[in-house]
């Protein structure tokens, strides 16, 4: 359902920094730090694209093996109050803290 037929375009951007540092290579520990800003949410029954202030994420990853890694990530979200679903001054954040199991299977090598 087209909740805006009358809108047949959005505009929208988002930027981000990010900064990747190999802890310890010879033990495959990784640390990734980004910083998000811009048009990060939209849907489309809003009046225009919610904006965040920032959007920063950190990721810590240990690599055990070339099939298995384990990483921990955390999220820190801020949006722009808008007025908009929240009357001002009120705005959305969202924080999380993730733990990731990733299994890397190469098909190239099955046989």
């Amino acid at each position: 359902i087209d909740e805006n037929p009358a809108q047949d375009r959005v505009w929208e951007t988002d930027q981000y920094v990010q900064l990747t540092i190999p802890v310890d290579k010879k033990h495959g520990l990784t640390l990734v730090g980004q910083d998000r800003w811009g048009a990060l949410n939209f849907y489309e029954n809003a009046p225009f694209p919610y904006r965040w202030t920032t959007s920063q994420t950190y990721l810590l990853t240990k690599r055990f093996n070339r099939v298995f890694s384990l990483s921990l990530r955390a999220r820190d979200q801020w949006a722009v109050a808008s007025g908009s679903p929240y009357v001002k001054p009120n705005a959305q954040h969202n924080g999380t803290i993730d733990v990731l199991a990733d299994f890397k299977i190469d098909t190239n090598t099955l046989h």
